[in-house]
């Protein structure tokens, strides 16, 4: 072993992903969650700036950054990343639904709150968007994997000043953007694998060997059975205990 010497490390290009067949897909998916989080900041602020002091909206972001960051201690680890995830999706969308077609009906204190409630839950989408893409690309190409992540979430916020276009329509039409964005990313998060209490993959056979955990815990052989669906999954569990 001596004279043999040790092996040469091998490096992975991050295009390497794309001769894969599930990494792909969740790198895609968590880059995608981290754009949508990171981009529909300004909407959630914007309708802040009324309610609000000038320069109180980016205190409290400040505030909603770090309240999200405890939410995601308390919760992720307990209740899973792919569920939290999902609800934090959730809540931005629904969020910036009734921001979008109630801005005009709704009294002041009610904007407010729904203001604060998905600028908090977008923080923590892109927050655990990074998080989740750490555990979920293998060890060879993570740090690549988790750099995609991240410019994604970059570029969202960089989509900021297009609100100043021509007034309140490039907000109006950035908002209406991303709120569909929101509710796509919503149907995607269903596809991510849940690593929650699983050793972290270490090559790319290991990242594609993942698999979709069951939402309910009822349903114990959904995780061997990834492209199926909920009630798919627990009848073909079924049938297997039968036989």
């Amino acid at each position: 072993m001596l004279s043999a010497g040790s092996p040469q490390p091998r490096y992975h290009s991050p295009l390497g992903l794309l001769h894969t067949r599930v990494t792909w897909r969740n790198g895609l998916i968590l880059s995608f969650s981290a754009l949508v989080g990171g981009g529909i900041r300004a909407s959630f602020l914007r309708s802040l700036a009324p309610q609000v002091l000038t320069y109180l909206p980016y205190f409290l972001e400040a505030g909603l950054e770090a309240a999200a960051l405890v939410f995601l201690l308390l919760t992720a680890d307990r209740w899973g990343r792919r569920p939290i995830l999902l609800l934090g999706t959730m809540a931005t969308g629904l969020a910036s639904l009734l921001l979008l077609a109630g801005a005009q009906y709704l009294p002041g204190w009610t904007m407010l709150s729904v203001s604060v409630l998905g600028l908090l839950a977008s923080q923590a989408v892109s927050a655990l968007s990074s998080l989740f893409a750490a555990e979920v690309f293998p060890t060879v190409m993570r740090g690549a994997g988790l750099g995609l992540v991240l410019g994604a979430g970059f570029l969202g916020r960089a989509a900021d000043p297009l609100d100043a276009v021509h007034g309140r329509r490039g907000f109006f039409l950035q908002h209406v953007v991303f709120t569909s964005l929101a509710v796509l990313t919503l149907l995607c998060v269903l596809l991510l694998p849940e690593s929650r209490s699983r050793g972290l993959p270490q090559s790319l056979q290991d990242a594609d060997r993942l698999r979709r955990s069951p939402l309910l815990r009822g349903c114990s052989r959904q995780d061997h059975l990834p492209l199926l669906s909920a009630s798919d999954a627990c009848r073909a569990g079924h049938t297997l205990q039968q036989h």
